[in-house]
């Protein structure tokens, strides 16, 4: 009678676990497939806030996001007019490791800028020649 019960218990546990499996499977082959679609870009650094100097090299970081990565300076400076924001430096197809040593050209203007890393926007931080 005890193995009775126990074969019963087994076959339904193995019907509980093959039905989580299928269900696992089925949503694994209908998932978007393409580039980055999976996670977002999760920027580590900036954080929001930094002073950034000009000339100088920071290691910019990240998780997450497209293969290859972009990365877009944004000046951040005609926002609080409406108007649309201007990209001050562009950089394409970087290998997505989650960080990439960027200088600040010396060339910009002081003021408040963002980055726009893979497919997210960073917080805003300020770029000037000394601090």
């Amino acid at each position: 009678m005890a193995m009775k019960k126990f074969t019963k218990i087994a076959i339904v546990g193995i019907i509980i676990i093959a039905g989580i499996f299928a269900f696992a499977w089925t949503k694994q082959q209908n998932r978007i497939t393409y580039p980055g679609a999976e996670t977002e870009t999760q920027i580590i650094f900036p954080m929001g806030g930094e002073s950034l100097i000009k000339g100088k090299t920071y290691t910019l970081k990240w998780f997450g996001g497209p293969e290859p990565i972009a990365i877009f300076l944004i000046d951040t400076s005609l926002k609080p007019e409406g108007a649309s924001s201007s990209t001050s430096d562009r950089i394409y197809n970087i290998k997505n490791i989650g960080a990439y040593d960027y200088q600040i050209p010396e060339t910009l203007k002081d003021g408040i800028y963002e980055f726009y890393i893979g497919n997210n926007t960073s917080k805003t931080f300020r770029i000037s020649q000394s601090n």
